[in-house]
């Protein structure tokens, strides 16, 4: 890569720069050009960002740098996409801001170009893309609809940060409603710890696996009637009961798997294939009902 990109001037006069929230978006936008590669591309990992862009703002931390990417994104400034499980931006109109770089003198590009559902986007925003077949504005629009809502389905899982990115206001309110019973930051602590101890069973859709991890953790909490609601805040039942180490529910009874007292629902969250013992225990229990 060069040692620096060039910044235009009329980067002055950009209605969707000057429109940014705060000076640390701007700040962020320009400091960000200098490290993109030939095509105007790198790889989105708050981490690494926050160790190349803002080695010295000790305030700027990695989750003010998500919040930024996702506001840079909104702008139209950025793409974020994801490919194979690592996340990558595209810098929008970079090429044409670059009328000097000379691609025969640097290194191509190693990183993924944006998927297809970005189409030929790269080089501009979607809110600016333009039929040029015919095509009613009308059609355009909800195609460009269409193009964003996938824009922001960005949530990813980051090997660095070792937990998962991207999750966003408006999926956090989804899952709250579609799971009451549900502790979401804790459900999503457990699901990272699951990802960490499973290393080789990488994800080609995390919003989906998270999706599911939620689903079973709420077909898994007890449903209980009374004056309180569908699920009413949890009282210990009558004896004798037994205690879920994992998720802290009380159980007719559970099992004893290295140290813990596990109830048959988690038991069936160890996947057998990384810990065989796991299948043993499984056999003789049976399944929950």
């Amino acid at each position: 890569m060069a040692e620096g990109r060039i910044v235009s001037k009329r980067i002055t006069r950009s209605q969707k720069v000057a429109a940014l929230p705060s000076w640390m978006h701007k700040c962020a936008y320009t400091w960000l050009i200098p490290y993109l590669d030939v095509e105007g591309r790198i790889e989105a990992d708050v981490r690494l960002l926050k160790s190349d862009v803002f080695p010295l703002e000790d305030r700027v931390t990695p989750n003010i740098i998500e919040k930024i990417l996702l506001e840079l994104q909104k702008a139209g400034l950025i793409v974020l996409y994801v490919v194979n499980g690592t996340r990558y931006l595209q810098l929008v109109k970079f090429n044409e801001n670059q009328p000097n770089l000379r691609k025969d003198r640097e290194s191509p590009s190693k990183i993924p170009a944006p998927p297809s559902d970005h189409g030929g986007n790269c080089g501009q925003a979607p809110e600016e893309v333009r039929s040029n077949s015919g095509v009613e504005p009308e059609e355009v629009r909800a195609k460009l609809r269409e193009v964003k809502l996938r824009e922001v389905n960005t949530i990813a899982w980051s090997d660095e940060a070792r937990a998962f990115i991207g999750i966003q206001a408006e999926d956090r309110k989804r899952w709250s409603e579609a799971y009451p019973a549900v502790n979401l930051d804790q459900e999503i602590a457990k699901a990272a710890s699951w990802v960490i101890a499973n290393p080789k069973n990488k994800k080609s859709n995390w919003p989906r696996f998270l999706n599911n991890w939620l689903k079973s953790a709420q077909d898994r909490a007890p449903a209980k009637g009374g004056g309180g609601g569908v699920y009413p805040t949890h009282t210990k039942p009558k004896q004798p009961t037994m205690r879920c180490d994992k998720c802290e529910n009380y159980f007719k009874e559970t099992v004893e798997y290295r140290s813990q007292q596990l109830c048959p629902g988690c038991l069936l969250t160890i996947n057998p294939e990384v810990d065989p013992e796991i299948a043993a225990v499984l056999g003789g229990i049976g399944k929950p009902p």
